[in-house]
């Protein structure tokens, strides 16, 4: 690679640091997807005052659908971070 530092193993610092985000961002959006799909259940079963304190509470399909906003606001913001991240490591410098 001309003109960038490399480790000892040959990739520069860069590359890895790519690496990183793209396996952090991959595994934060599986917990989100979890959690998506387990809410709904918790939500059924849970009593008032726990949905009170839940966001989008006291209504059980309320604090469902706010949490599963908020999981596709994360959600975009990983895939984004994934395929961003990808296209950057299969350029060649």
């Amino acid at each position: 690679m001309r003109g960038q530092r490399t480790t000892d193993e040959g990739i520069s610092p860069f590359r890895m640091g790519l690496h990183v985000v793209r396996a952090g961002a991959a595994v934060v959006l599986v917990f989100v997807v979890a959690r998506a799909a387990y809410y709904p259940i918790w939500a059924a079963g849970a009593s008032r005052e726990q949905l009170d304190a839940s966001w989008g509470g006291p209504n059980p399909f309320g604090a469902t659908l706010a949490h599963w906003l908020v999981a596709a606001l994360i959600g975009a913001v990983c895939l984004g971070l994934v395929a961003v991240s990808t296209r950057l490591l299969r350029r060649r410098t």
